[in-house]
């Protein structure tokens, strides 16, 4: 940690919302469903927009699944451990991903959050335990500490971050 810049954990800013699965055996919780249910294999790109799988409004009354606002990170808290995306739209996910919202105290610019938590990703796999698939509890999470730069600063810091996405993304086209 560097001298002079304020520390918070991601608890103290951060509300975590877990995901769930309606039971698959309940053909009405799937059948006809219009919900986005997120998975792992759904993150495909920085923006989720769409999902494999979708589960109906009486899955998500009747499981653990809570449905996500639009704009909410994602993260992968099992198997593929520490992968981050951002819901473009509204949706619930399984267990294996938590949503995280700032909690309304404005210390930390969402953008910036999402780049540190992909800048974590090394991080946080070396706590992840499991014999068959890594697995990390959300208080893992909650206690990881996030630099409170000045928000001009945080936003300079995503400014550079999404000049060099673009150039990556423009290098990839051109090379495919």
């Amino acid at each position: 940690m560097i001298k002079n810049i304020q520390y918070k954990k991601l608890g103290e800013i951060c509300d975590f919302i877990s995901g769930g699965t309606p039971s698959k055996s309940k053909n009405e919780y799937w059948k006809n469903g219009n919900i986005p249910w997120i998975k792992i294999s759904d993150f495909k790109e920085k923006y989720i927009k769409c999902s494999d799988e979708k589960i109906t409004k009486n899955g998500l009354e009747n499981s653990s699944a809570k449905l996500l606002k639009k704009g909410t990170i994602l993260y992968t808290i099992f198997a593929s451990v520490g992968k981050v995306a951002i819901l473009d739209i509204e949706a619930t996910t399984n267990q294996a991903i938590v949503g995280v919202n700032l909690k309304e105290n404005n210390l930390v610019d969402k953008d910036f959050l999402y780049y540190f938590l992909c800048s974590i990703e090394n991080n946080i796999k070396k706590q992840a335990r499991g014999v068959a698939q890594n697995n990390i509890n959300i208080s893992i999470l909650k206690n990881v500490c996030i630099p409170i730069l000045p928000i001009s600063s945080q936003k300079n810091i995503v400014k550079t971050l999404k000049r060099l996405e673009d150039i990556l993304e423009n290098f990839k086209q051109k090379k495919y």
